[in-house]
């Protein structure tokens, strides 16, 4: 993640840094991907940037996690 200019490792979302992110297991940005969908942890223009990718980033943390 040190390759990422300040301009994206200041971004958050969700209350989380793309770096810090990066650092969890499979699982557990799985976890965090579905605990942003079912609690309002989102701004509502978040949310609205998040609608269309959070089912893609669930469906593919789910391949990941079923084929390691």
């Amino acid at each position: 993640m040190a390759r990422l200019n300040a301009q994206a490792r200041a971004v958050r979302f969700g209350g989380m840094a793309i770096t810090a992110v990066a650092r969890l297991s499979v699982s557990e940005v799985r976890a965090w991907v579905q605990g942003l969908r079912e609690t309002a942890a989102l701004s509502q223009r978040e949310a609205d940037i998040a609608r269309d990718l959070l089912p893609e980033i669930e469906s593919r943390l789910a391949f990941l996690k079923r084929w390691g």
